[in-house]
């Protein structure tokens, strides 16, 4: 998120100051004291004594106020569950970042389900009203759903936002799909890259007739994330475990040198809620420390893929044995592949599926040999389109499966069993 933005008057009735603000550096100094900039759930907050926690640090509060986009808040909205970025110089407290993921008005509030910006999240709290304007903090989930932690009441605002992922996308129209709900960027300010499928943004705008009218887009970038410690559930990660996937959309490499905290390499599961301290020097997001907090009750049993296959490949969709996959920006190549080499090469694509889409994650040469490992629900005796020419394929019948099978030269499997590397 872009900490600051030329948006005054938001939020009137809370606000204490006019434009303006950090821009959020994370840059530490030598000696006694601590620097840091962190993003992560709000767990504790004492307004008496003047203190409150996040990502398990005690922090003092002085004269500050809270800061969404350019506007200061009193500092009386600060309470648990929501998600922040702070900013500490020398031991000081200099900033407190609200970072919601959905701002807007309500519109309906039955049986513990609330609607903002036509977007349904489920939240138990009968004193929000229709028409109460919200904040909506939470953790993105690997099936693109949100896990909400708080819901903050404010005044009206003169803007709307909603945060995720593009998972469609209309050049010729200048609109995209976020959420379920179709965003018109035609007269947006665009800040950075154009959108593409599968990038992580933010959209300010207004709600209007079932369409999010945006004003200004604001695509995830990664330059804003290193030298912090940042928060977030695992949503995917690689078979090399070499790289995973937190909410929001960061992809952060794992080396040798990564310590794990209050767990192993062997805890980094989707679904996992860590904590992560990011280097600032590297040209990546690379991971220097891994902190373990939970792990969230999710099944991601049918999330995970894997295909092995001749590809074709066109307008960002990879295609095997008639499966289309979604080749984003986002999407990792190794080996030397590239999307202008992938139409008609042998490879292994691994990704994870959500609302009916398959997205791919890594992109790697296979030998074209008479092994193929794959990962996907068996149905009508046929995975990813390969038939068996045994019954080793029936045992699975409509499970969602990880196995190897031997591969013939017609592409017909057979001696199909559960990988259990």
């Amino acid at each position: 998120m872009k900490i600051t933005m030329a948006v005054c008057g938001l939020l009137s009735t809370f606000f204490l100051a006019g434009c303006g603000g950090s821009d959020g550096d994370s840059s530490g100094t030598s000696g006694s004291t601590t620097s840091y900039t962190a993003r992560g759930m709000v767990e504790s907050v004492s307004l008496e004594n003047n203190q409150f926690e996040v990502n398990g640090r005690q922090i003092e509060l002085g004269a500050e106020q809270l800061q969404y986009l350019d506007d200061s808040l009193s500092i009386s909205l600060l309470t648990t569950g929501q998600m922040v970025e702070v900013v500490v110089l020398e031991d000081n407290l200099e900033a407190i970042y609200l970072l919601p993921i959905n701002v807007g008005s309500v519109t309906s509030n039955t049986n513990g389900k609330l609607i903002v910006n036509g977007i349904e999240v489920e939240y138990d709290d009968s004193s929000i009203l229709s028409d109460d304007w919200v904040m909506i903090f939470g953790y993105a989930l690997p099936d693109l759903s949100w896990d909400i932690t708080n819901v903050t009441s404010v005044s009206n605002a003169s803007l709307a936002e909603i945060e995720g992922k593009i998972t469609s996308l209309d050049n010729n129209s200048q609109s995209f799909v976020l959420g379920g709900i179709n965003v018109d960027y035609s007269n947006a300010f665009v800040d950075g890259t154009a959108p593409a499928l599968g990038m992580w943004v933010e959209v300010y705008g207004e709600f209007s007739n079932g369409i999010f009218v945006a004003s200004k887009v604001d695509p995830k970038d990664d330059e804003e994330l290193k030298g912090l410690e940042i928060e977030g559930v695992v949503t995917w990660v690689s078979s090399s475990n070499t790289q995973f996937e937190l909410s929001g959309g960061a992809l952060i490499n794992i080396s040798s040198a990564t310590q794990f905290d209050d767990g192993s390499i062997a805890n980094l599961v989707v679904g996992a809620l860590v904590e992560v301290t990011l280097s600032e020097t590297s040209d990546t997001l690379d991971a220097l420390e891994v902190d373990f907090e939970s792990e969230l009750d999710f099944d991601s049993s049918e999330l995970e893929f894997s295909i092995e296959g001749e590809a074709s490949y066109a307008d960002g969709v990879a295609t095997i044995n008639g499966f289309d996959f979604i080749i984003d920006a986002t999407t990792e190549f190794e080996d030397g592949i590239s999307v202008d080499t992938l139409n008609g090469s042998w490879v292994e694509l691994d990704g994870y599926s959500t609302q009916n889409q398959y997205w791919v994650k890594e992109v790697k040469v296979e030998d074209k040999d008479n092994e193929i490992d794959l990962e996907g629900r068996v149905t009508a005796d046929m995975i990813w389109g390969y038939t068996a020419s045994d019954t080793s394929l029936a045992q699975f019948e409509d499970q969602w499966v990880d196995i190897s099978c031997d591969r013939s030269a017609l592409n017909v499997l057979t001696q199909c069993q559960l990988d259990l590397d």
